[in-house]
């Protein structure tokens, strides 16, 4: 392998331990690292990774940094650093769930100041996206109205729309550009066929045989197959299905679970381990650790057999007008998005009057530090969860 693509490995492990927040502070901080300092691929590029990845189901900050990971070194690459990414947080989520009754008497009031700290890392990652992508009265108002639209419209089920009416209104609006037939475009049909006969296969082994493994396992690789909207889309879906429906795990088995997975770094996604695991705990250790192993695979694998699908075609078709004004407007929208994120995750503090002055200053002064300095990510990451233990 070459001494780049493993100096490339150790990034994308750095930002796997260090990546808190959800898919929106993920993203910048990916900009950060991989486009602004190691400079893999440009800004221009990474958008465009960015808006192909935004309009696929599936978790899109870790389709977005398998698709840079396929771009620097093909497939083998790709599959590497989605494992890397995914590892650390697959790893203590598992060591949660076969060590759970240890575990549910930790103190982890010393994470606090991990939501104040997301929200400066989003509002960051908008300024930095919008800096590159605003710079014309339609961008603007497409940003605008899809910030406006985020706030109000909470529902994630919305975020997709949004996207589609900014391609639209960009396709509609830009001018002096002609439609081009798209000519020679090679599919590779094998990852869609395997993406739809995966999910079929499972469905019918889990059907004949009843057990729980195989069920879980369909059911999780079905809500990676169809989830729009970053990982926080997951908790509704899961807890509906397993702790109202099928009773596989009580309420606070799943609160505690979900609120671990907030408090780590890496993929929200890696809440499938979780449910698998736990899931599966009437069965034994041995059963809950194969359950984590099976959730892992079941929840990323749809995206990745995505992004093999989508990836290539994209590289063949982003040259055509209507794909980049496409990619103009989903980028402008997009970036409204990650603000209207950052209130989203800052309205609960606020509602429950419980953002004093300390919470405000974490905020403001992250914000800054990662917008207008070059102290790395890692060092603002455990200075804040310091500053939880110290306070």
């Amino acid at each position: 392998m070459q001494l780049r693509n493993l100096i490339f490995l150790k990034d994308i492990f750095i930002l796997a331990c260090t990546a808190f927040g959800g898919p929106q502070v993920h993203v910048s901080m990916f900009l950060k690292r991989l486009v602004k300092q190691r400079r893999y691929l440009t800004e221009e590029e990474f958008l465009e990774i960015n808006a192909l990845c935004s309009v696929l189901p599936g978790p899109s900050s870790t389709q977005t940094i398998i698709a840079i990971g396929y771009k620097q070194g093909g497939p083998l690459l790709a599959l590497m650093t989605l494992l890397i990414w995914a590892l650390p947080a697959s790893l203590i989520i598992t060591l949660l769930v076969l060590s759970f009754t240890i575990f549910s008497s930790v103190d982890l009031s010393f994470t606090k100041f991990i939501t104040p700290m997301a929200v400066g890392f989003i509002i960051a990652g908008a300024y930095s996206l919008g800096k590159a992508v605003i710079n014309d009265t339609l961008s603007v108002l497409l940003f605008i109205t899809a910030a406006v639209t985020g706030v109000v419209f909470s529902s994630p089920w919305v975020y997709p729309l949004i996207i589609v009416a900014g391609v639209i209104a960009a396709n509609v609006f830009i001018k002096g550009y002609n439609f081009e037939p798209l000519i020679g475009v090679k599919v590779k049909w094998r990852y869609i066929i395997s993406f739809f006969g995966i999910l079929l296969i499972a469905a019918i082994i889990g059907r004949i045989s009843q057990h729980r493994s195989v069920l879980l396992f369909e059911n999780i690789y079905r809500f990676g197959s169809i989830v729009y909207g970053g990982g926080n889309v997951l908790v509704p879906l899961m807890y509906e299905q397993f702790v109202d429906f099928k009773h596989y795990m009580n309420a606070q088995e799943f609160a505690i679970g979900y609120g671990m997975v907030q408090a780590l770094p890496g993929p929200i996604f890696s809440l499938g381990t979780f449910a698998s695991g736990m899931s599966m705990k009437p069965f034994g250790l041995w059963w809950q650790l194969i359950g984590c192993v099976s959730g892992t695979v079941a929840i990323f694998l749809p995206g990745v057999l995505l992004i093999f699908f989508f990836y290539p075609i994209w590289q063949q078709v982003k040259k055509y007008p209507i794909f980049k004004k496409s990619v103009k407007g989903s980028n402008a929208v997009s970036t409204g998005l990650i603000l209207s994120a950052a209130f989203s995750l800052a309205k609960p503090l606020l509602l429950q009057g419980n953002m004093p002055l300390q919470m405000a200053l974490v905020v403001t002064v992250t914000f800054l530090l990662v917008a207008f300095t070059r102290i790395p990510s890692p060092f603002i990451v455990l200075t804040t969860i310091l500053l939880g233990f110290v306070f």
